[in-house]
């Protein structure tokens, strides 16, 4: 889901009825035993909805209504909390475009937040300093 989410980012999904989601959101599915956290498109037919991912060329196959289980509602990244919705803007948009299209500039930005990610000093009582001090 790159831009919107990164490796190691920690997420909280909301319980709430597929009925309730609208177009742009990201909600969490299940199929085959794979989980995916993707943008919703559209309901499909009576029984289904469409996802994609933002880096991703073309939507999922269609997911039965079944395999929905929630909206994301936060992410916690290094430190921070971001709270959902955040609209997603043109930028992002483009890059999602970029990260998608060029698997050079997709392995780059990995790469950097990889980096950023180890470098980063969590504030103290964070999750990620307990996770840290846990090593």
């Amino acid at each position: 889901m790159l831009p919107s989410v990164w490796p190691g980012d920690m997420v909280e999904i909301a319980d709430c009825h597929l009925e309730d989601i609208h177009p742009g959101e990201i909600v969490l599915a299940l199929r085959e035993d794979r989980l995916f956290l993707h943008r919703f498109l559209v309901h499909s037919g009576e029984d289904g909805f469409l996802l994609r991912g933002d880096s991703m060329p073309a939507p999922d196959p269609i997911f039965p209504s079944i395999s929905f289980h929630g909206r994301l509602v936060r992410i916690a990244r290094s430190g921070r909390t971001i709270t959902l919705p955040v609209p997603l803007r043109p930028w992002s948009r483009a890059l999602g475009v970029l990260l998608c299209y060029c698997g050079i500039a997709r392995r780059l930005a990995l790469k950097v937040h990889s980096w950023r990610t180890a470098h980063a000093i969590a504030p103290a009582g964070s999750l990620a300093d307990d996770r840290q001090g846990a090593r």
